[in-house]
């Protein structure tokens, strides 16, 4: 669906592949499209990184993505590196190990993101009434 989105402008068109191949696996043997293939790809490392951070906020987020229970950042970061090397580039995977990056991505995670949500919903709101 994003993909196809995407495609549709010149303004967005340009990060069509992303939203479609960040959904394959490190290791290409999950996800999709499998038709893909990372192997000379010079945008492999985006999509890797897209990768990455859709996992993460998908785990963590405890608003917009109500179809599964949120995880806190220990959880997913402990998720990370368990499937790092297949579904994770390990190098990016190690990013992670740096104390700085972990207390940044955890208050964006915990005390930011819901700051967003409530501005977003309140000026919504505002537009309908």
């Amino acid at each position: 669906m994003g993909y196809e989105l995407l495609s549709k402008w010149d303004s967005t068109r340009p990060y069509a592949e992303a939203a479609l191949y960040h959904h394959l696996w490190y290791d290409e043997k999950g996800g999709y499209p499998r038709e893909y293939t990372h192997k000379g790809n010079d945008n492999a490392i985006l999509y890797q990184i897209l990768t990455c951070a859709d996992c993460l906020g998908a785990a963590t987020d405890s608003v917009g993505r109500a179809y599964s229970s949120c995880k806190n950042f220990a959880d997913m970061l402990a998720d990370l590196h368990c499937n790092a090397g297949r579904m994770f580039n390990p190098d990016l995977v190690q990013l992670f190990d740096s104390e700085q990056l972990q207390q940044e991505a955890g208050r964006l995670i915990a005390v930011e993101r819901e700051q967003l949500y409530r501005e977003v919903f309140c000026k919504n709101v505002e537009l309908v009434l």
